[in-house]
C-alpha cells in the first residue's frame, strides 16, 4: 500500500499519468537483480529509477 502511494507521487511529480506494461510488472517485482530486455524507448531507464 505505503509502495503504491509513492510510485503515484513520483509519478505525478514526473507528468507520467499511466506506466506501460513493461514498467507496471516491474513495479510488482520485488527481486533486486532485474534484467529488462524491451526495445529503445519503452521506458527501462524510467522503471529502473523509479
Amino acid at each position: 500500500m505505503k509502495q503504491s502511494i509513492i510510485l503515484e507521487n513520483i509519478s505525478a511529480r514526473l507528468g507520467i499519468s499511466q506506466l506501460n506494461p513493461m514498467q507496471q510488472e516491474m513495479m510488482a517485482t520485488q527481486a533486486h537483480d532485474i534484467v529488462l530486455l524491451s526495445p529503445t524507448g519503452s521506458g527501462k531507464t524510467l522503471a529502473f529509477t523509479i
